[in-house]
């Protein structure tokens, strides 16, 4: 399924002051339309082509602007906890000049605010006294991105970009930005990208030295600090094929939070994974085909980990598409445990693409790890409109034992090249049999995004 249209889910929204809120929510409707997000989630700005540029000063003068707005409106609501309510806005700005000699620039700064921080619990903000429901998106302001981009001779095809970046890996399972959240996680790293004058081939390779994680360095909380990193990704595809692309990875995560009271705390997130991944579409006659993707991976102890494990990710998925009535799909994917000790961990991966938007299996399932098999569909819908459902359910990978299941749903429609609106939802409910009710309680959370793109 698409990235970017899996972004959301199912939920009930309640008021004890239904008046008051429904003004107050018309009232920030207004201030959201009137001053509106970004770019797609698929996409990182150190990717994309730059022009070429005569002399340096025009290469630094006649760049582009990048201007985007993101208002949202999040509503959760978790277990026992009380509900939260996030109105936030997003504002980013940014420059990329043009390139010259085969050399360009790019920077931008990301604002989150809001007027009501008192509704929602921001993580970074222990404790949480008011006892609601988690939404993370703290308020604040840094520089997202910084990055020198050098574009090697044709012969070779590629590139190299060095500096704060966004990064995103084949469908961001295992590498992305995260750019569901208000604040994105960028890298500060050393990325190259080659053809080696190979057709269809795309070599990628990155050095990681810090992790820039969506919770604005984690405030007193020292499980969401940014990560230390000496972390080195390997990405090659080929895409010869007519209905397959084809990717093998090696991801050597060595990540530390030294704020962290002890040595097995400061490294848990450390691990090595290889695998491989292949997708694409079999066309069954004019009209038909069947869309599908597999990957497999294996991961184990690295770096600075105390524990000594092996656990297994696989994932298949198949699909029946139309081009004017849409897809239909099934899929399977296991995110293994070894015995209950370790689950196979995604932490740099874009974690609300999977598993379910009410966002209860960032974990990965915990050490017991977790199985999700879902449905989906993705009609073709008139007036520029797109849509996606789901349904989930979910057990742990050791034991088996039933989690719960999930509706999920989202819509959403441009206006124009400059204006988007999107609605997600997600409703999970918690298996009477679930041997974590407390972990992973019935939940829904719902957003509204109004999003403008200069």
């Amino acid at each position: 399924m698409d990235p970017c249209a899996q972004l959301d889910a199912r939920e009930r929204l309640r008021s004890s002051r239904p008046r008051a809120r429904i003004a107050r929510v018309l009232l920030l409707l207004s201030l959201f339309i009137a001053c509106p997000e970004t770019r797609a989630e698929t996409r990182a700005e150190s990717i994309e082509t730059v022009p070429p540029s005569p002399n340096l000063w025009h290469a630094l003068s006649r760049g582009k602007l990048v201007l985007a707005f993101r208002g949202r409106i999040e509503v959760a609501k978790a277990g026992d906890l009380g509900q939260s309510e996030a109105y936030t806005l997003r504002s980013i700005l940014g420059y990329r000049t043009q390139s010259y000699r085969g050399v360009s620039l790019y920077a931008d700064i990301y604002n989150v605010t809001s007027p009501t921080r008192s509704t929602y619990f921001d993580p970074t903000r222990l404790p949480n006294s008011q006892n609601l429901t988690t939404i993370s998106d703290p308020l604040n302001t840094n520089l997202n991105q910084a990055f020198i981009k050098i574009e090697h001779p044709r012969s070779i095809g590629g590139g190299l970009i060095g500096g704060r970046q966004q990064i995103i890996l084949d469908d961001a399972r295992f590498i992305g930005n995260v750019d569901w959240r208000q604040n994105p996680q960028s890298f500060d790293s050393v990325f190259a990208y080659a053809t080696a004058g190979v057709q269809n081939l795309a070599l990628r390779y990155g050095w990681i030295g810090r992790v820039n994680r969506v919770f604005a360095g984690g405030g007193n909380n020292p499980d969401l600090a940014n990560f230390d990193s000496n972390s080195q990704i390997l990405n090659v595809e080929f895409s010869r094929f007519r209905f397959a692309k084809i990717v093998a990875f090696a991801y050597l995560l060595d990540l530390k939070q030294p704020n962290q009271p002890t040595p097995t705390q400061q490294n848990q997130n450390s691990s090595k994974t290889f695998g491989f991944r292949v997708a694409g579409a079999v066309p069954i006659d004019g009209t038909w085909s069947l869309p599908y993707q597999a990957s497999y991976a294996h991961q184990s102890q690295y770096g600075g980990k105390s524990i000594d494990y092996g656990a297994s990710y696989g994932l298949i998925d198949i699909g029946l598409r139309h081009p004017r009535m849409g897809t239909v799909g099934a899929a399977f994917e296991v995110l293994g445990s070894d015995a209950g000790r370790q689950q196979f961990t995604t932490p740099l991966g874009t974690l609300h693409l999977f598993n379910g938007w009410a966002d209860l299996f960032l974990d990965n399932g915990g050490p017991d790890g977790l199985q999700d098999f879902h449905l989906y569909i993705e009609p073709e819908l008139p007036w520029s409109l797109k849509a996606n459902l789901v349904y989930h359910i979910f057990w742990t990978d050791n034991q088996s034992e039933m989690l719960g299941n999930e509706f999920d749903a989202a819509v959403s429609r441009r206006f124009g090249r400059h204006f988007e609106f999107r609605f997600t939802s997600g409703y999970f409910i918690a298996s009477a049999s679930s041997p974590k009710p407390q972990v992973y309680p019935t939940t829904y959370r719902v957003w509204l995004d109004f999003i403008f793109r200069f």
